[in-house]
């Protein structure tokens, strides 16, 4: 296979031509992108049920597309806290982790 032949059939993370975070920035901008219509289509629905469906499908939408940014800049992404006590303080009473 000649190399521009073999450029123009690699594809996918891990294979040569794009960098796994020229990969993670188009995977985001697809999730994103999504996302951003699924919420128009819950603005523009009537019936608050099937608006809720698409909030709901928007939210995991948006989820992934911020794991995929993470991947692609993991030196600019913070660390996520656990929400709820610190480490440090001491546990009310009947309740856990």
């Amino acid at each position: 296979m000649s190399a521009t032949n073999k450029k123009a059939k690699s594809k996918g993370p891990g294979m040569p031509g794009y960098s796994d975070r020229e990969w993670a920035l188009m995977d985001f901008g697809r999730c994103r992108n999504i996302a951003l219509r699924a919420l128009r289509k819950a603005k523009e629905e009537k019936s608050p049920i099937a608006a809720r469906g698409w909030v709901g499908m928007a939210r995991e939408w948006g989820k992934t597309a911020r794991e995929v940014y993470a991947r692609a800049f993991p030196e600019r992404v913070p660390t996520q806290r656990k929400a709820g006590r610190s480490a440090h303080a001491p546990l009310r009473a009947g309740g856990g982790r």
